[in-house]
């Protein structure tokens, strides 16, 4: 995908309209509460989701019977691991929703009007609302997904975050 059909994807997701965010200091500074807000809403109803997924799952355990008067291993392993990833939702909910933003628009024209810098930081907003939208969809229907399948697009916004940060802090 080429850079202008990203930032069409990037504009069309959080803003509904295909026209670009990038455009000026002002816009880039609302797009960037927007892509935080988005990235905080999504992490954090995914994580509600995977509270409500543990309840249930949790739920089905205790009946128990006189034949099965405990729960499996590998059941109470599913269910640990259900918790943890909802923690880590939750953590990263928490870290979008601060994550540093500049002060001045200088730094969002600095950032507009250098190219390379331009391209990486619409990567890094491309890659976090595709990896947001990944873990959406895990958690719509978590029913039979092994958790492992959320390690990787959590790892990664993780990452993203970390060096969008770091890109933003870096611009003078």
């Amino acid at each position: 995908m080429n850079m202008v059909d990203k930032i069409r994807s990037v504009a069309t997701l959080l803003t509904g309209s295909p026209a670009s965010p990038y455009a000026s200091a002002s816009s880039m500074r609302s797009l960037d509460g927007l892509i935080r807000a988005r990235l905080s809403d999504n992490l954090s109803q995914g994580a509600a989701r995977l509270r409500e997924h543990y309840a249930q799952v949790h739920q089905d355990l205790a009946h128990l019977s006189r034949e099965h008067p405990m729960p499996s291993a590998e059941d109470m392993e599913h269910l640990r691991q259900i918790k943890r990833v909802g923690e880590q939702l939750s953590a990263l909910a928490a870290l979008a929703a601060a994550l540093p933003a500049p002060a001045g628009d200088h730094v969002w024209r600095t950032l507009r009007n250098n190219q390379d810098l331009l391209a990486l930081l619409i990567e890094y907003d491309y890659s976090l609302v595709q990896y947001s939208a990944t873990l959406e969809t895990l958690t719509n229907d978590p029913n039979g997904l092994s958790m492992a399948a959320f390690n990787a697009p959590l790892e990664s916004i993780r990452s993203l975050m970390r060096q969008r940060a770091d890109l933003l802090s870096a611009v003078p």
